[in-house]
């Protein structure tokens, strides 16, 4: 074979990446085998819960097509985590169905990955009663795992191995150690260890299968075929042709006399035995005959088939209550017509009968009784004596309609009741379905459940036509559904118009609609709703309104109308009302416009005033002295004036008309007192204004009176001319009190205040900074009242006030530490307090951070490769406490490592980087970061060279090839190849791990170019590739060997031996000297068929080939000569 190394860009790849992988096929059954097969499921919390449900589907999908059974394939799910657990033991399940149900119910434990622990579980119960495992029977384990475990593996592992158990592991995800799963795997490691991803699981499917099959095929003889006369024996190669040979006997189990016996050559797997009886049990005995070594004759019985005979199966369909459909089968005597009689079986003299075509196999038997038993026969026309009418009995249903007794009741005009009886067979759920008849498709459904025999039907529309469908659920197929027409009532309330008029305090007027069905008679009740023992009532006749009076003003009433009607459902009425308050008419004799000395009298003209007013005033306190004014009738107010202030005054309107007279009292005003109005105003923390008014009566100056409230004696004045009003005091201390006193020159005191200045917020607020380093420094404040815990703090350079950062505090801090600076720089920092008072003024102040210290730790990188470097740093003066070492990737610093390391340690190295990364370093003392601030450097690994260099394809076959790859890398974490042929969509992924250079490709198509890639996935997360061409070689692989044997009339029967490998099928190809050339495709469990139409005299050729998935193998040719006159075993072959 050619092979091609060609290397491929890497932009090649994505169309061949993007490709699925094909799943493998299930086989239909796998025959002959026999073991006991466990599993370890890794069940803890390492493992996703998408990566246990594909391991769980892998599992099934491994076990499907097995068959299961004590003498059978038996299978064991144990499960990994802190305990182990055993699922199921080997022979709880029997079947295929129930072996993949049970893995899918497997839930997961989670917990610790304690592999060893659950290995030496399996090895210390391999033969107990729980496990259920057999004697000498093979044992194999598969062991799925992602790669890690904590605790040890190799030492149960290798006594399980000891006890002869077979162990397969599939790692899922690369990160195990190749070393310990390989010694733990059985030998060669190619067969017994594979790496996979998760979602490629399939890809290993039947490779696995296979290998397991390999293990437990059982070594049996078995029939196959079975028919009434014949079977096929086959049995696993014992022997060969040139060591042995096999002797077969068979006979009745019944009759051993008979027994029948042939040789067979020592490489044959199969034969043929026929000419047997129908429905007979055989004993078959296989001995091998070898000289070279001895092996157990094999027995086994085979029954076979009873000669089908046929049936009529007169049989009864869709039975209901008054008819049912009979069917039967026609036979191959049946000649002429069909005659089907039928009568009730309590009374054979009402007989019916019916006749049908040949043709026909079934008829509808109708008109018949509800609940009863008929018994109908079948008389065919037939010209076989066997064949005999045949008779059955069939029950008609009740009729369950009349028996549900479906009715609808009680209907009103938004309601009714529906009532039914329950039946035998209920289930104990009804549904009633209802919808207007005008849009029956919007239905609205109640569910009842279980005695409920009524349900009310309520909220419906007055005078409509509904359409109601009962439908029971029961047990029994005949339960119908029910379907009722519903017409509600008309609305009578709102028909019937009852409504009140004219309302007054004293009467209203009621009026109504007379309706259909009224006789006349009405009657109407009411009563005050605060006496209603006391009722009224009112007989009227023919009548459509009535006048109720001699009611109370301002009183609510109930009142009822009750129509005497011929039909039903005419309903009685209640209104409630409430008459109008009774109207009162006031003089409304009122004062306004009062003053000190006088005001304004006003008063309404009443209906009955035709004369003048006399209006008197008098002073309540001097009674006697009293005054009168006449008013004219069309007047309505007078001025009443020359009063003395302060005082009370008793006034009385007399109209002239002899009206009672009305009488009320005024007070007028005091005289107006002049207020000097003595006031501090615009009070500051340092200053105010004291202001007053003047009065008419100042004359001369002003003196001002002020101290200390805490310092009364230390006085000061200060004289003001008397047209001066104010005056300013300033410069004075914040939040501090003072008395002040105004005077009169000539010593009057006009009055005193106390005065407070405000509180200085700048001083109160005491913003002030504590802790300054080199790069930072902290800034503490005071709470004042007022504030809401809300503060902005704005910072930057004074050099570059541009470079402003903001921060805004919530809550109760009082503080904050200002990181991240630069050394010896002026910070101008802005402080703006959010408070409801006023105090929420902006304060500046400017912070020097310090200079840099001249301590400065040596840190220095040492021994750098490709993938760890060693960190090294000095002692300094104050290091007592441990150090701080932070190493971050330069690229991505959210990854960091952090370590706290003793004081006495003054080194590090770090191991697993990536090549040619940069990464930055840190080191601090956390007793001394005060003086000696954290160091840092940045330090880059060493360059590698990444991807493989060469790639080798070698030890090709039909169906595979090996490929072969260097050189490895430390930084490697592991190979993805990449596998198709060139001419096909289709791509095949293998993962494997970073320590395997070389594997086998294999299920490859025959003489195809395969295009494979090898990618190298780094650590660092970058990946590599490189390609090359690969060919499979032709299929040579052929049957084991083609026998004939004459069957005389010019044919033969051609019987050959299995192909190696997954055979799909055969080509049967006959070449005839004489004829047509013919081409026979069977299944692959056929190993013979029949040649026939061959000539006298003739030489002709028969071919088989063997058809595999990925294209055909090769030819097995013999000739045979047919001679003229041919009789049993009279040809020759070649």
């Amino acid at each position: 074979m050619l092979i091609l190394l060609i290397l491929y860009l890497h932009l090649l790849l994505p169309p061949a990446l993007g490709q699925s992988i094909p799943e493998a096929d299930h086989p239909s059954f796998i025959p002959d085998s026999e073991g006991d097969l466990f599993f370890l499921l890794d069940s803890s919390g390492s493992v996703t819960y998408d990566e246990f449900a594909k391991v769980k589907q892998f599992i099934g999908d491994l076990l499907q097509p097995f068959t299961f059974g004590p003498q059978d394939v038996q299978a064991s799910v144990v499960q990994i985590s802190t305990n182990p657990t055993l699922e199921f033991s080997l022979n709880q399940h029997t079947s295929s169905r129930d072996v993949i149900k049970a893995i899918q119910n497997v839930k997961q434990r989670m917990g610790d990955t304690n592999t060893g622990k659950a290995i030496d579980y399996v090895k210390q119960n391999l033969y107990t009663e729980d496990f259920g495992s057999r004697v000498d029977v093979p044992k194999v384990l598969v062991w799925v795992t992602d790669g890690l475990s904590t605790d040890d593996i190799s030492s149960p592992m290798k006594l399980l191995k000891d006890m002869g158990v077979s162990v397969f592991i599939i790692s899922t995800t690369g990160r195990g150690n190749y070393r310990e799963l390989s010694a733990a795997a059985s030998e060669p490691d190619e067969k017994y260890l594979k790496f996979v991803d998760k979602d490629d699981l399939g890809i290993i499917t039947k490779e696995l299968r296979d290998s397991i099959i390999e293990l437990i095929q059982a070594k049996r003889l078995h029939a196959v075929n079975i028919t009434t006369t014949s079977f096929l024996l086959t049995w696993p190669r014992l022997l060969s042709k040139d060591i042995g040979h096999y002797v077969l006997e068979y006979a009745p189990l019944a009759d051993p006399g008979k027994k029948l016996q042939h040789t067979l050559h020592g490489d044959q797997t199969s034969f043929e035995v026929t000419g047997l009886t129908e429905d007979t049990t055989y004993k078959v005995t296989l001995y091998p005959e070898s000289n070279i070594e001895y092996f157990h004759p094999q027995t086994i019985q085979v029954s076979t088939f009873p000669e089908a005979k046929e049936e009529r199966n007169l049989e009864f369909q869709d039975v209901a209550s008054t008819s049912f459909l009979l069917t039967w089968s026609r036979l191959s005597g049946d000649t002429g017509v069909y005659v089907v009689e039928y009568w009730p079986l309590s009374d054979p003299r009402r007989k019916l009968q019916k006749t049908t075509s040949v043709e026909e196999t079934s008829i509808i038997l109708g008109a018949l009784t509800p609940n009863t038993t008929y018994q109908v026969t079948l008389i065919p026309d037939s010209n076989d004596p066997n064949i005999q009418p045949e008779t059955i009995q069939v029950s008609t249903l009740p009729d369950y309609i009349q028996a549900r007794n479906f009715q609808i009741l009680d209907i009103t005009s938004t309601s009714f009741n529906a009532t039914w009886s329950k039946l035998i067979g209920d289930a104990g759920r009804y549904f009633l379905d209802y919808a207007l008849q005008s849009y029956p498709r919007r239905k609205t459904r109640k569910t009842l459940y279980g005695d409920q025999t009524s349900v009310v039907v309520s909220g419906l529309t007055p005078n409509t036509s509904y359409q109601v469908t009962f439908i029971p659920e029961s047990k029994l197929e005949v339960s119908q559904s029910q379907t009722l027409p519903v017409h509600t009532l008309p609305d009578m309330i709102q028909a019937r118009n009852l409504q009140v008029h004219d309302i007054t305090s004293r009467s209203l007027i009621l009026t109504w609609s007379k309706l259909e069905g009224d006789t006349g008679q009405y009657t109407v009740n009411y009563a005050a709703a605060s006496q209603p023992h006391v009722t009224s009532k009112m007989s009227l006749y023919d009548e459509s309104m009535a006048v109720i009076g001699k009611l109370r003003p301002n009183t609510t009433y109930q009142i009822t109308f009750i129509p005497e009607s011929n039909m039903q459902d005419i309903q009685l009425q209640t209104i409630t009302i409430t008459t109008t308050p009774e109207l009162i008419l006031t003089r409304n004799f009122h004062a306004r416009d009062i003053t000190s000395s006088g005001f304004v009298l006003t008063w309404s003209r009443l209906p009955g005033d035709e004369g003048r007013y006399i209006l008197e005033y008098e002073p309540i306190f001097h009674p006697g002295s009293i005054q009168q004014k006449i008013v004219q009738v069309d007047e309505t107010s007078v001025v009443v004036s020359g009063l003395r202030s302060n005082t009370t005054y008793k006034v009385t309107l007399i109209p002239e008309d002899y009206a009672p007279p009305e009488v009320i009292t005024v007070s007028t005003l005091s005289e107006l007192v002049w207020q000097r109005n003595f006031q501090a105003t615009n009070i500051t923390a340092t200053s105010f204004l004291l202001t007053w008014s003047r009065v008419p009566e100042d004359q001369g100056n002003y003196i001002v009176e002020y101290s200390l409230l805490s310092d009364p004696g230390g006085k000061l004045q200060k004289i003001l001319s008397g047209d001066v009003s104010s005056m300013m005091f300033s410069n004075l201390p914040s939040n501090t009190t003072y008395q002040i006193s105004l005077f009169h020159e000539s010593g009057v005191r006009y009055g005193t205040i106390q005065v407070s200045t405000l509180i200085d917020p700048i001083k109160a607020r005491n913003l002030h900074v504590l802790d300054r380093t080199s790069e930072s420094f902290q800034l503490a404040w005071f709470k004042l009242p007022g504030d809401t815990g809300r503060y902005v703090l704005e910072y930057a350079p004074l050099t570059d006030l541009s470079r402003t950062i903001q921060n805004v505090l919530y809550g109760d801090q009082t503080s904050m530490m200002f990181h991240n600076l630069s050394p010896n720089t002026i910070y101008q920092v802005t402080f703006i307090p959010d408070s409801k008072a006023q105090y929420n003024q902006e304060q500046y102040i400017r912070v020097s951070t310090l200079p840099e210290p001249d301590l400065k730790r040596a840190l220095y990188a040492r021994d750098i490769t490709t993938s760890s470097l060693q960190l090294a740093w000095s002692r300094m003066p104050g290091d007592k406490g441990p150090y701080i070492v932070e190493f971050v990737l330069v690229s991505n610093p959210r990854l960091k490592l952090r370590k706290t390391l003793p004081h006495d340690q003054i080194n590090m190295i770090f191991s697993n980087l990536s090549p040619n990364t940069e990464y930055r370093a840190t080191v601090s003392s956390e007793a001394n970061i005060q003086n000696v601030p954290p160091q840092s450097i940045e330090v880059s690994t060493l360059e590698e060279e990444l991807s493989p260099s060469h790639i080798l394809i070698s030890d090709p076959s039909a169906h595979s090839f090996r490929v072969s790859w260097g050189p490895s890398f430390d930084s490697v974490a592991g190979y993805e190849i990449q596998y198709g042929p060139i001419s096909g969509d289709i791509v095949r992924t293998l993962q494997v791990d970073s320590r395997v250079n070389s594997t086998v490709l294999e299920n490859l198509k025959s003489n195809t170019t395969y295009l494979v890639t090898v990618t190298a996935i780094f650590k660092s997360g970058g990946e590599k590739a490189l390609s090359a061409i690969a060919c499979t070689e032709h299929n040579d692989t052929s049957v084991k060997y083609l026998h004939f044997r004459d069957q005389g009339s010019n044919s033969v029967k051609a019987t050959w031996g299995s192909a190696d490998g997954e055979v799909q099928g055969y080509h049967v190809r006959c070449r005839r000297q004489a004829g047509r050339s013919s081409l026979i495709s069977v299944a692959p469990q056929t190993h013979s068929v029949y040649v026939t139409d061959l000539a006298d005299g003739t030489t002709n050729k028969i071919c088989v080939m063997p058809i595999y998935k990925n294209g055909e193998g090769r030819n097995l040719c013999r000739k045979i000569h047919i001679q003229p006159g041919t009789s049993s075993n009279g040809y020759s072959s070649q």
